[in-house]
């Protein structure tokens, strides 16, 4: 169903609540943008993803939903939804908002067989509207966004003009977190090679990034907290190689076409790794698929065959 960028002015997605899973729906705002440009796109969305969607010249308006508010809240979100009056409401999450707004134009609940990739899952979403590809993507952070976080990264003493590793050990639960002296051991290897190396995480992950810069305290950054989502982008974007669990910072390094090595355990890579060209996955091998089965040594043979390929 083929529409005229003319038709559409105002368009909702319906986006998701966790990070990471919000991170994995900015490809459809990006098509969305590249396909109708003089729409204004309004995204519904979970508190977690607010700082790094609000921000970005890709979106026009965010709005925050709140699963967990009362029913006369819900009901005023509705009635202020209606009032906006959407040409295209694309629904990721299945709900009954398209119906409950009136919504002009809608993409279809899908509960049958679909994309194992979650990306590729949100991104069929859009199959009906027959758009043209693009190589459009999701704007992350801007140029104020890009010095500030150099400017706190200076601070840090990394140095934007060298090489840089970064070390992300947060996730979502314990099971998806490998061991902080295994990221050590790691970090410690490429100091010695003369690499930057720079922790980051949440400020909840502070401790975390200490424990991994004890493993050469004065070449090791511990960034942790340090920066704003958007700034993050920022700093991913310019990295040489960055190390994560399954996480958010995995696939906003991915979304950027970021050299990422990403770590599994008990998840399923299928569903949401970072399958880009130049990108290593590495799942824990035992029966019981422990994150802490992986090697150090396996996880820094990855990062210099992602080095030594960005030299060519």
């Amino acid at each position: 169903m083929k529409i005229l960028p003319d038709a559409i002015n105002r368009i909702l997605v319906i986006s998701l609540t966790n990070l990471g899973d919000v991170i994995l729906t900015t490809p459809v705002m990006a098509q969305l943008h590249a396909a109708y440009p003089h729409a204004a796109i309004t995204v519904l969305i979970g508190p977690k993803g607010r700082e790094l969607i609000a921000g970005s010249g890709t979106v026009r308006e965010v709005i925050v939903y709140d699963k967990k508010a009362n029913w006369q809240d819900k009901i005023t979100l509705i009635r202020q939804l209606r009032q906006k009056h959407f040409d295209l409401v694309i629904d990721l999450r299945n709900t009954l908002i398209p119906f409950l707004i009136q919504a002009k134009r809608f993409n279809f609940p899908v509960f049958g067989r679909q994309p194992v990739a979650m990306r590729a899952r949100h991104l069929s979403r859009l199959d009906f509207l027959e758009l043209p590809q693009t190589k459009e993507t999701f704007e992350f952070f801007n140029e104020q966004d890009a010095e500030t976080c150099w400017r706190k990264m200076k601070g840090l003493n990394v140095d934007r003009h060298y090489g840089v590793v970064v070390l992300a050990p947060g996730a979502g639960s314990f099971e998806k977190r490998w061991p902080a002296a295994s990221f050590g051991k790691v970090g410690r290897y490429f100091t010695a090679q003369q690499k930057q190396v720079v922790v980051v995480g949440s400020l909840a992950e502070k401790e975390l990034g200490k424990q991994i810069q004890e493993f050469d305290p004065f070449q090791i950054a511990n960034a942790c907290g340090a920066l704003t989502l958007r700034e993050l982008a920022a700093f991913l974007k310019e990295a040489d190689c960055v190390v994560s669990n399954d996480s958010a910072i995995m696939h906003l390094a991915n979304e950027q076409n970021v050299s990422t090595v990403a770590l599994f355990g008990p998840t399923n890579p299928n569903q949401y790794a970072a399958y880009k060209s130049g990108n290593r996955v590495i799942q824990a091998e035992s029966n019981l698929r422990e994150i802490s089965g992986i090697s150090p040594e396996r996880v820094i043979k990855a990062c210099e065959d992602i080095l030594n390929a960005n030299v060519h």
